[in-house]
């Protein structure tokens, strides 16, 4: 079988529906921040966040869905100063068996 490219178009979508807002751990604080900008690179989905509001340590980062369950998440390390910050998730979407002439 052959993964056609409307169907990673779909799936990318319902994936981008689905993702609501980023949850970042700053100075011991949960914070919820919107969605900066999404985008498709090829095979990657990108979602940014820009952290702009805040300052100090940002020690863990996730990604949340309409339902607020976490999607993506693990540790971070670095610090956050008074200027802005984009925070970036690279969600890979992996694919074999893709059809080459579409």
């Amino acid at each position: 079988m052959q993964v056609r490219e409307r169907l990673l178009n779909i799936l990318y979508q319902a994936l981008l529906s689905s993702v609501k807002k980023g949850r970042f751990l700053i100075d011991g604080t949960e914070r919820d921040v919107d969605i900066y900008r999404t985008e498709r690179l090829g095979s990657i989905l990108r979602v940014m966040f820009y952290l702009d509001d805040y300052r100090g340590a940002v020690t863990h980062a996730a990604l949340l869905d309409n339902d607020n369950v976490i999607l993506v998440d693990g540790p971070t390390n670095f610090y956050k100063e008074n200027d802005g910050f984009m925070y970036v998730f690279d969600i890979p979407i992996i694919v074999e068996g893709m059809a080459t002439n579409e």
